[in-house]
């Protein structure tokens, strides 16, 4: 009986250690980010006024780009600048998150010599030729795992639209074999420094899986890019596989020019403040891209229609009709043809006909405003698929 109470104790002894372990290192983690926020903080003023700058350029490159007769220095427009920046800073940290979390995993030590796996390449650089040679490997057997997930996915996809397979289980298949394949990547990658799989932490599987995921999951939004680009260039079957080899190629570059960039400069140290500050400088290189910028802002301002589409019917309250040009009367009574609404600015929307080829030629620069308050009602256009590609 003594033995059993005994064991009993000291059960619940090693379940206290248990929790105030796990306590000390939620505290240290919550000290580490409240450290971090404090050395963003430090830098607000500077990161304002670069956003601000941005939110005016990025304006600019907007009004140019389409056209509008607005001044974006107007108090109307100045307003939306702080929403603008930050729109764009959460597009781009998107963006970010979502090239860079793969990556993840060169920075997590497969062993317990807390080294991460990106400095034991840097170590065999160090070392002559052969480190030369396998850091030279680490990027084939990187933009090679890239590729190969690409073909499989777009094989899957091709199959599956010509045998018109319609099952939603099927989709889980090519993402199986992506994060099967990357996990062989991973192996292959440890072994080139030396590193078995007898020697590989439980933690590592768990993040090796996790980047699986994250891999597959970047596979999927650049396929869909690469096939959107392959239409607009009337690409066929095979000239999509071009284009999205291409696509993947150029990302899976930027990623380890990315990795290099942090692991050299030791901001992966710091990494919530650093990616903080990479994303608005990512954000500021963007908005001096003009077509860049301007979809940037294209994407905060133009008003949608209620399915998300870009092509919309206004309907004009029964008091109003006569405040709808005749240019965009429709066929109804006070309905309007399907409009494109750049932006709703000083109680107006600026709006030009959504079918433009309708238009003559003289007229095709033409903005109408309309008076926000004599709307009474805002439909999707009548054919959908229209309004689908006017998402875009």
């Amino acid at each position: 009986m003594d033995k059993v109470n005994r064991n009993r104790v000291q059960e619940f002894t090693d379940l206290e250690r248990n929790n105030e372990q796990f306590g000390q290192q939620i505290n240290i983690a919550f000290r580490e980010l409240t450290g971090q926020l404090k050395s963003i903080n430090a830098c607000a003023w500077p990161l304002a006024g670069l956003g601000l700058a941005c939110s005016i350029l990025m304006m600019m490159n907007y009004v140019d780009e389409y056209k509008l007769p607005l001044n974006p220095l107007s108090s109307g427009i100045i307003s939306a600048f702080p929403a603008l920046i930050v729109y764009s800073a959460l597009v781009v940290m998107a963006v970010a998150i979502l090239l860079l979390m793969p990556t993840f995993i060169l920075f997590a030590s497969p062993d317990e010599k807390k080294v991460p796996l990106i400095g034991r390449f840097q170590y065999l650089r160090s070392n002559g030729g052969k480190g030369q040679r396998q850091r030279l490997l680490l990027m084939l057997i990187w933009v090679a795992n890239g590729l190969l997930n690409a073909l499989v996915l777009w094989g899957g996809v091709t199959w599956a639209v010509n045998s018109q397979l319609q099952s939603p289980w099927l989709a889980g298949v090519p993402i199986l074999i992506q994060i099967t394949i990357t996990a062989f990547m991973l192996i292959k990658i440890c072994r080139c420094v030396g590193i078995s799989i007898r020697n590989m932490t439980h933690n590592f599987y768990f993040q090796a899986l996790a980047v699986g995921v994250a891999h597959a999951s970047l596979m999927l939004v650049l396929y869909a890019l690469a096939i959107s680009r392959a239409e607009s260039f009337g690409a066929g079957q095979w000239g999509s596989l071009v284009v999205l080899a291409i696509v993947v190629t150029i990302a899976l570059f930027v990623q380890l020019i990315l990795v290099m960039f942090f692991y050299d400069t030791r901001l992966y140290r710091q990494p919530f403040p650093s990616f903080v500050v990479v994303a608005f400088i990512i954000t500021a290189l963007s908005t001096a891209i003009s077509p860049v910028s301007a979809q940037l802002a294209r994407s905060a301002f133009q008003v949608r229609g209620p399915s998300g589409g870009a092509c919309m019917v206004l309907g004009m309250t029964s008091d109003s009709k006569s405040l709808l040009p005749s240019a965009l009367q429709g066929n109804a009574a006070g309905r309007s043809v399907p409009l494109r609404i750049y932006i709703e600015a000083n109680g107006k929307y600026y709006a030009r006909p959504y079918n433009v080829g309708a238009i003559p030629v003289d007229n095709e620069r033409d903005v109408h405003l309309i008076p926000v308050a004599s709307i009474s009602k805002i439909s999707d256009c009548p054919d959908e698929s229209t309004s689908a590609k006017g998402s875009a």
